[in-house]
């Protein structure tokens, strides 16, 4: 198993990704919501080309939220569309349905995606993570997504988020640039939880 610079991981043996979280279209739906930010979805459509090219995967599996927002709007559509057509062209489609995903299937059924409930192969179970199973058989690893896992940084004096994953936690980082999610530092204070620094430090030249 191989960790990625992009968030993803790849099983070596059978050269499957497995990525979580892009979201794609969430630039345009936070316009609709009033929101008006950067369109700056091209960064995640050019974190997973590359990581496409660097690692070549037969398929992808996608751990859920593949898009943001149902009802796209026209130029959101075609967007969402490109992508996934391009990378099919590179490697097989497989989706894990996510809960940002309900109209998924009807919007975008002419697209070679194949949609399935949970992933697995061998001993590794990927899943995406909004409910985990409650017994997992003995050797067998758990991927899951939906949890953006990340840590705090610090960068002149102003705080922000970075893509964070630990082998033993089962969530992996989203692929998405526009969000992160769940503080681990936070998490980490539950009992039983993993341990991780409260704050990194970044400093700039």
């Amino acid at each position: 198993m191989l960790a990625h610079a992009s968030g993803a991981l790849l099983l070596t043996v059978s050269q499957t990704l497995i990525v979580a979280d892009l979201h794609l279209g969430y630039s345009w739906a936070q316009r609709r919501r009033g929101e008006l930010g950067l369109l700056a979805d091209s960064r995640t459509r050019e974190k997973m080309l590359r990581a496409c090219r660097e690692l070549r995967p037969r398929r992808i599996v996608f751990l859920g939220d593949v898009v943001h927002a149902p009802r796209p709007c026209t130029p959101e559509r075609e967007w969402i569309e490109q992508t996934l057509t391009e990378l099919s062209q590179r490697a097989e489609l497989i989706y894990v349905r996510g809960n940002h995903d309900r109209a998924f299937a009807r919007e975008f059924s002419h697209l070679p995606v194949r949609m399935i409930e949970s992933w697995a192969q061998g001993e590794v179970l990927a899943v995406y993570g909004d409910q985990l199973p409650s017994r997992l058989p003995e050797g067998h690893t758990l991927i899951a997504g939906h949890l953006h896992p990340s840590i705090p940084v610090l960068r002149n004096s102003a705080k922000s988020g970075r893509p964070f994953w630990d082998r033993r936690d089962p969530g992996i980082p989203g692929c998405s640039t526009t969000g992160f999610g769940a503080d681990v530092p936070s998490r980490c204070q539950r009992p039983g939880t993993l341990s991780a620094p409260p704050v990194v430090q970044e400093y700039s030249a």
